[in-house]
């Protein structure tokens, strides 16, 4: 009887912290919502519809690459970093967090050799104007540099989605500071580049310093070993990356390629209008992401630590959760 009561008792307790989760990432995102219909105006009446359109396709490209070239590496150091920061070892954690760095780093040399190509090969199809070839490639680096799943899966692991939220809503914060700079400064294709550019810094630099400071003396040594190591530690860890670049790749990249789709045949306006339509019906399913975010990391700590009886109880809470949050995004669709 005890022994069901503590397994009833850690599914709870995980489904509060779902709930919890959920709130932090949700109130981020609502800071970003409501900012970026602001920016999004800013941007829109300043360079119209042709320009609009260029900017648009930029963004398109370079989160198309980002997406191709990325993987969700923060799902590697929640799954592979529970079992070692439920045993204490830090140095083992710090292996697999290393790896996943040089995941992420290998992706951003990719990506750069990849928006190279697309951009000498179909620059002139997009219409992207004069001289606008090398600022999509220096903004498609800077998207590359500024991949941080790693970061974001040290603050999952050590369940810390408050600090998350913070981070991420310094891309909306950027965005608003940058757009309003931009008007007033540079009020071009140029200049918001720019300012879209620097959120994205400021977001990883953000993320890195939240992360490092909350894995203070629980991520063991820098130096402890090779970060390949991780692979002969974590058997089964590069098929599970490689299962995260496809499912990534595929659930994300369908928005992205279709405003590059909509300019090589329509052109810049076509695609500005596109995306503008796009991004406001997006924001609409963001609930649900949001939410399976917070799930993982829940499930994948129960499984560890609580076992099979107390996962099961917990997923059975968890898709009626699932099954409200989905009532509700209908509904909104719907109104």
């Amino acid at each position: 009887m005890k022994l069901k009561r503590a397994k009833g008792s850690s599914a709870q307790d995980g489904f509060a912290r779902i709930l919890a989760n959920t709130g932090w990432l949700l109130g981020g995102k609502g800071v970003g919502a409501v900012l970026s219909l602001a920016y999004l105006a800013i941007v829109t009446r300043t360079l119209g519809v042709a320009d609009f359109g260029r900017f648009a396709l930029v963004l398109s490209a370079a989160n198309v690459i980002k997406t191709l070239v990325s993987f969700d590496s923060w799902q590697i150091v929640v799954r592979y970093g529970q079992p070692h920061l439920a045993d204490g070892n830090g140095n083992a954690l710090n292996r697999v967090l290393r790896f996943c760095i040089l995941i992420d780093l290998a992706s951003a040399v990719a990506g750069g050799l990849i928006a190279a190509i697309i951009i000498l090969a179909f620059g002139n199809q997009l219409q992207l104007g004069p001289g606008m070839g090398l600022q999509a490639w220096l903004f498609c680096m800077v998207m590359m540099i500024t991949i941080r799943s790693s970061p974001t899966g040290i603050l999952r692991l050590f369940d810390r989605f408050d600090s998350a939220a913070v981070a991420e809503t310094m891309i909306p914060v950027g965005r608003m500071i940058g757009a309003g700079l931009a008007l007033a400064l540079m009020p071009g294709i140029t200049g918001f580049l720019i300012a879209w550019g620097a959120a994205e810094l400021l977001c990883a630099a953000a993320y890195w310093y939240l992360a490092l400071r909350e894995g203070k003396g629980r991520l063991g040594s820098w130096t402890a070993g090779r970060a390949l190591d991780a692979r002969q530690e974590n058997p089964g860890i590069v098929g599970f990356l490689a299962a995260t670049n496809l499912q990534t790749s595929l659930s994300a990249m369908g928005q992205q390629v279709a405003v590059l789709v909509v300019g090589l045949f329509v052109g810049p306006v076509g695609a500005g209008l596109y995306r503008l339509a796009n991004q406001l019906a997006q924001s609409l399913t963001k609930i649900s992401s949001l939410l399976s975010r917070s799930i993982f990391v829940e499930l994948s700590r129960t499984q560890s630590s609580h076992g099979v009886d107390a996962l099961r109880s917990l997923f059975r809470r968890t898709n009626r959760l699932a099954l409200i949050a989905g009532a509700i995004i209908i509904a909104l669709i719907l109104t």
